[in-house]
């Protein structure tokens, strides 16, 4: 907040990502539907080879209802679930590694501060 204020920038308004919990969680759900993403659940060293050398993870072609079922995991915060994430389908053969099926969203054991234990 000092550097806006050091800016001379005044926000119209405050808001916070937690406010948006619900909405992040419907949109991961209808990319998932529509096949525009996928829940990742490779062992990360290999999933860190793989990104490197350019190749789509095996879990890249799981079937919707795989992917479903996976995330229902991860919103319970099940073993399973919290070494889950869910990846956008982008270019995995982009010289640029951030976008190689960019992770876009995650799950935390760890009680958030505003919503508790309602999130994972």
């Amino acid at each position: 907040m000092r550097d806006l204020e050091m800016l001379q920038i005044k926000p119209d308004m405050w808001s916070r990502t937690s406010d948006y919990f619900e909405q992040i969680l419907g949109y991961c759900e209808l990319l998932l539907a529509n096949g525009q993403a996928y829940v990742d659940d490779t062992d990360p060293e290999l999933m860190k080879q793989e990104r490197e050398q350019r190749r789509p993870l095996k879990c890249r072609d799981n079937d919707v209802e795989k992917n479903k079922r996976l995330f229902d995991k991860m919103k319970r915060g099940t073993e399973l679930g919290l070494r889950c994430c869910v990846r956008m389908k982008m270019n995995m053969a982009s010289d640029n590694g951030c976008l190689r099926d960019p992770t876009i969203y995650r799950c935390k054991a760890e009680e958030h501060v505003r919503t508790k234990g309602k999130y994972k």
